[in-house]
């Protein structure tokens, strides 16, 4: 089983997929930021482990930082949630982007 600790307390890394990143998506985070934005990244995919909020895990992980801990174990256990998903699995296979939505036509004017 996928794991990491935080605070000294073992939590099971969770599936990502379609639903995790819709669930993302309506945190405010894009399949493109997961390169950029990792501490956003990692207190959002520790909230969802965890069952908390997301001010409830930035609490958590900043303890956990200041007592000296890094956050590599839960880097660690996204990364093989990732290269377990079936759905990431698919996205990678087919070249997959995400889509942006269709622009409308703008209307001709006469």
């Amino acid at each position: 089983m996928n794991t990491f600790e935080i605070n000294g307390v073992v939590y099971a890394a969770k599936e990502m997929n379609f639903n995790f990143m819709c669930l993302m998506e309506d945190r405010g985070i894009e399949m493109s930021e997961f390169d950029k934005k990792p501490m956003k990244i990692a207190r959002e995919y520790f909230a969802y482990c965890a069952g908390v909020s997301s001010e409830d895990a930035g609490n958590l992980i900043e303890k956990h930082i200041i007592a000296g801990k890094d956050l590599s174990p839960l880097y660690d256990a996204m990364s093989k949630a990732m290269e377990d998903s079936g759905f990431f699995q698919a996205l990678w296979k087919n070249g997959e982007k995400e889509v942006e939505p269709e622009k409308e036509a703008t209307p001709k004017k006469k």
